[in-house]
């Protein structure tokens, strides 16, 4: 009886240990600084550093983002291209844009 017992035991808590290792990884927020914002002769340029605190890379299809100026929404832009984030790492974007938030910065 015990013969068939243990290896059954040590079988059930080895999926036991592969369904707790197997969970998905809980994913921290990305942080977005600004790091030069400026006008440009086609319209405004923004630099922006994303940190990506997780260690496991990440790719963002498009971010989309609302600049504010002294507290009041200057307008809105989105960039298309997608962005690859590292592991623990961070990535330094530039996004053209142009039109009324463009106006705004100059």
């Amino acid at each position: 009886m015990f013969t068939r017992t243990l290896p059954l035991a040590a079988f059930l808590l080895g999926l036991l240990m592969l369904a707790g290792c197997s969970s998905a990884p809980k994913l921290e927020k990305i942080s977005v600084m600004i790091k030069d914002l400026g006008p440009t002769p086609e319209g405004a340029s923004i630099t922006l550093r994303f940190v990506n605190p997780n260690n496991v890379p990440l790719v963002v299809p498009d971010t989309e983002h609302t600049l504010y100026l002294d507290g009041t929404p200057a307008g809105s832009f989105k960039n298309h291209q997608p962005l690859g984030l590292p592991p623990l790492g961070t990535v330094v974007e530039s996004i053209s844009f142009s039109g009324e938030t463009a106006k705004a910065v100059g």
